[in-house]
Order: C-alpha cells, then sequence, then structure tokens
C-alpha cells in the first residue's frame, strides 16, 4: 500500500508524545508499505530533519505552521464554527501542498493524525471524483476532562 501521513508538527526527532508515537508509526508501517508524509513544521526552527525521516517515508514534504497571533486565535473561537486547535495550522497553501501531493501520487489511505491537521482531512473528504479512503486519530480526548 502507499500511504500519506498527515502530521501536526515533524516526526523527527522522537523525543516527546505525539512525535514519538508517529515516528513509530510511520517507521513500523515502512516496514511493510510505501509511506509519505507531509508534516508542519515549527514557525521559526531552521531544523528540518528532511533527511532523517527520508530514511523511513520514500516523500516528505512540509510546510510552516501559520502565524497566529492571540487576538486572532480569541476572535476565531468566537466567531468559528471549528475549535481552536482544528484552525491552527489551517492555511491554503498547506492545503496546494496537500492537492499537489494528492495529484501526483495514487494513494491507497490518508492517515491523517491529529485535530489540527483535520481540516485537509475533510478537504480530501469533500473532494469530488477519485480519493483515497481517509483515517483520523485524534490523539486526545480532551472533551472528556
Amino acid at each position: 500500500m502507499k500511504i500519506l501521513f498527515l502530521t501536526p508538527q515533524s516526526p523527527y526527532p522522537p523525543r516527546q508524545g505525539a512525535a514519538l508515537r508517529n515516528y513509530h508509526l510511520l517507521r513500523h508501517c515502512s516496514s511493510k508499505h510505501e509511506v509519505h508524509l507531509l508534516t508542519c513544521l515549527p514557525l521559526r526552527s531552521e531544523a528540518w530533519h528532511g533527511q532523517e525521516l527520508s530514511n523511513i517515508c520514500s516523500r516528505v514534504e512540509g510546510f510552516r505552521q501559520p502565524e497566529r497571533p492571540l487576538h486572532s486565535r480569541l476572535i476565531s473561537s468566537l466567531t468559528a464554527t471549528k475549535p481552536d486547535m482544528a484552525l491552527r495550522l489551517e492555511q491554503e497553501g498547506s492545503h496546494s501542498i496537500l492537492q499537489r501531493m494528492l495529484a501526483e501520487e495514487n494513494y491507497d489511505l490518508v492517515q491523517v493524525e491529529g485535530l489540527e491537521m483535520a481540516p485537509y482531512g475533510f478537504k480530501i473528504l469533500g473532494a469530488s471524483g477519485d480519493r483515497p479512503p481517509v483515517v483520523f486519530d485524534a490523539h486526545n480526548a480532551e472533551f472528556l476532562l
């Protein structure tokens, strides 16, 4: 299978929660499948780690985290129908990268990791024509707290 993973932060280095989990999920899946990755990069960090990720992923693409000042987040949390977490990484340029990857590759599955990446999964589900199945992994269940 050819699987595209969408992650809210680089899985490398695998030092904490989601990155640790996503890195080992990618590593395990890549032992039996062709794995591609689209991930969000920190806003101000120069560290990309694309070389390390290319050891387990056949294709690695990244986009910079959008700037969302606190006042913008407050306004959107009052006016938007989506939770703040679902808006954190959404930007048109990133959707364009995803659309390009989907057009260039024939994915059997898209694995969406975390609420921050949910808008990208919904965009795929809303597309017309052939589209791969989408699996969404919410990671945390904060609504229960």
